[in-house]
């Protein structure tokens, strides 16, 4: 972070890259940790997790670029000049196993004031 500022909002975008059928039920999610100036030691800020508002569902087959979105709004985190900040990406199952390659691209923006 240059300056103090504030963690507002979260929006982010998902979608399918390729054609694929899931074997369990997958929802992706965003979300921020922070680090001190200089360390590598990376705390994820759980109250920021930000879910696709809809799962790739189990046994249903998908074309490439199939979307999801999702938002989180009215967070209210404090950050300070000088800590560092990165987005974090991932996703979680249900109902099943997944062995094969996830095929997602993520976006999105973060709104600070």
């Amino acid at each position: 972070m240059p300056t103090d500022g504030t963690l507002q909002t979260i929006y982010a975008n998902f979608a399918t890259v390729a054609a694929f059928t899931p074997t369990t039920n997958i929802t992706l999610y965003v979300a921020i940790a922070t680090a001190p100036s200089n360390s590598a030691d990376y705390t994820i800020i759980t109250s920021t997790l930000t879910p696709a508002t809809q799962a790739y569902t189990q046994g249903t087959p998908y074309d490439a670029y199939v979307t999801r979105e999702g938002s989180s709004t009215g967070l209210n985190i404090p950050l300070t000049a000088g800590t560092q900040v990165a987005i974090v990406l991932g996703f979680t199952t249900s109902g099943g196993t997944q062995a094969q390659s996830l095929p997602f691209f993520y976006s999105g923006g973060l709104f600070i004031q």
